[in-house]
């Protein structure tokens, strides 16, 4: 088995976001309106997910 990326947790600021739809993640005080690349969607990393 390879190695695992680990999404980034950090109760600090700054916050990593990530695009979901073009999967670009950056690092932001507060949550992008729309992903600089692309327009997309931006998520909070630090947010739980199923």
């Amino acid at each position: 088995m390879g190695e695992q990326e680990v999404d980034p947790y950090d109760r600090e600021p700054p916050f990593t976001y990530e695009c979901m739809e073009c999967g670009k993640r950056v690092e932001a005080d507060h949550q992008p309106e729309e992903c600089p690349g692309c327009g997309g969607q931006m998520q909070d990393l630090g947010v739980p997910r199923e």
